[in-house]
């Protein structure tokens, strides 16, 4: 009997997305895997809605720190880690939401 390995899906919400790229929010969902944990699904995701091609895919984890997830073609390539600059923008933008 072959064991089927259930695939890991996250829940995220899309806080904006521009002409350079989507900044997602992990929903820290019990139900879900995290954003971090679920990348390929969340990338995958991502690709059906929006046209990533010169995207960058931001996302704020659960801890509140934002990173990139690396991407091609629609599929998930690594991650990377943002600065301390770009910490910084990403959390005056997201607190000057709803001004």
């Amino acid at each position: 009997m072959a064991i089927r390995k259930q695939r890991m899906t996250s829940s995220y919400s899309v806080i904006l997305d521009t002409d350079t790229f989507i900044l997602i929010k992990d929903n820290d969902d019990p139900d879900f895997a995290s954003v971090t944990n679920a990348a390929d699904y969340t990338v995958e995701s991502l690709a059906q809605l929006y046209d990533l091609s010169n995207r960058r895919i931001v996302y704020q984890d659960t801890m509140g720190r934002f990173d990139e997830l690396r991407h091609a073609d629609g599929k998930f390539t690594g991650f990377r880690a943002l600065t301390a600059n770009q910490q910084e923008f990403y959390e005056q933008l997201l607190s000057g939401k709803g001004d």
